[in-house]
């Protein structure tokens, strides 16, 4: 899969600022969880946000900013964040393709700034990798059924393809309706009744959360 990268030039001073001969203002801490997202059209990210000042400092407001490829567009819970010296906040970014973005990898960027005018902090910056999947799984192959324990069908299938190698799991239909989701190539249905004509169907899902079609229909009367 492809890589895009734009790269955001940007001043960063790394030295802590003094504001005083107690206070000393650093560059803040940013952790973006998880390290990659994986989406097919929208997903979401975590940002902690850390004010690294020293203890005398007072209360700093910052300010969260996107740096974005141009086809992602990217938006956070709260934006402007008033944090005590060694406080840390937790903020939601949510993350989306915009219509037309290519399929691939894609480098995302989180930059905080003080939100007040004319502050010495030095900005904090965090990338993440936000890997954009819009093609589904091949449907999975060989599904059968089997009831030879009475209360009980037996399903087994083969695995299916995902362009990007990242199945994560199987999701099961009984009659058109969905009965489970499983991360194996079996599945044993323990809530049938006896007599009763019972159609299956598996469909693959990928990490981005993109569904294939259904397999082929395993017909099965539970004894």
């Amino acid at each position: 899969m492809a890589i895009y990268w734009y790269i955001a030039m940007v001043s960063l001073p790394l030295a802590a600022q003094e504001t005083s001969s107690d206070c000393r203002m650093y560059a803040p801490e940013i952790k973006v969880l998880p390290e990659s997202l994986v989406m097919a059209q929208k997903g979401k990210l975590s940002v902690l946000v850390s004010n690294k000042d020293s203890g005398t400092c007072a209360a700093g407001k910052l300010r969260l900013s996107n740096l974005m490829p141009p086809e992602l567009k990217g938006q956070f819970s709260e934006s402007v964040l008033e944090l005590a010296p060694g406080e840390t906040r937790q903020v939601e970014w949510q993350v989306s393709a915009k219509k037309g973005s290519r399929e691939g990898g894609y480098a995302a960027t989180v930059m905080v700034n003080s939100a007040g005018a004319g502050s010495l902090r030095p900005n904090g910056t965090a990338m993440t990798l936000v890997y954009l999947d819009v093609t589904a799984p091949k449907r999975p192959k060989g599904l059968a059924a089997s009831a030879d324990q009475p209360g009980k069908v037996a399903l087994t299938w083969l695995a299916a393809k995902d362009n990007r190698k990242s199945l994560v799991v199987y999701q099961i239909l009984r009659n058109d309706e969905e009965l489970a989701v499983v991360g194996e190539l079996n599945f044993v249905d323990q809530s049938v009744l006896a007599g009763v004509v019972y159609h299956y169907q598996v469909r693959a899902r990928d990490e981005a959360g993109n569904l294939s079609k259904g397999s082929n229909t395993a017909t099965v009367t539970a004894r």
